[in-house]
This record gives C-alpha cells, structure tokens and sequence, in this order.
C-alpha cells in the first residue's frame, strides 16, 4: 500500500487486500514487516482511533494499543499495518 495515498484511497485498498476484516476501531493488526518499526511493534494490536489528518494531505491517523482503554499510539497509516 502506498504510503502517499489519501485517506479514501488507503481505505478502498485495505477492503481489497482483507475484504472481510474493515479497517476501523477494534479491528486487530499488526505491524506491516516492511515498517521501519516493526522491530519494536512485533505484537498484535487493536485499533482504537482512526481519523483524517487534514493537515498531511488527507491521510489516515490510526492509533494501535494493547486494548480498547490504553491510550495507545497515533500516527500510523494503513499501509503500515496488516490485518491480524
């Protein structure tokens, strides 16, 4: 997934590499392995935030954390997660 795609754009292809897994809160990830992070984000994680950053061209801004009441951690794109 292309790290310079919109937010609608990184969507309608995350519906097409997991079509039955949608990309929203709660759904479990992990980190893409090609992820300059990955080293450090080695489990599965869920979503807990997920909005458009207006001010990076429309992008997504997804917040990953180890469950539903931890504050986690924003600033991850589609194309940096995988479905789990």
């Amino acid at each position: 997934m292309k790290k310079e795609s919109n937010a609608l754009e990184q969507l309608e292809l995350w519906n097409i590499l997991y079509p039955n897994k949608p990309l929203q809160i709660g759904c479990k990830v992990k980190v893409h392995p090609d992820c300059p992070y990955q080293t450090d984000w080695n489990d599965e994680y869920i979503i807990t935030g997920l909005c458009v950053d207006y001010h990076r061209d429309c992008k997504l801004n997804i917040t990953i954390a180890d469950h539903l009441t931890d504050a986690g951690s924003d600033g991850w794109g589609a194309g940096d997660l995988v479905a789990a």
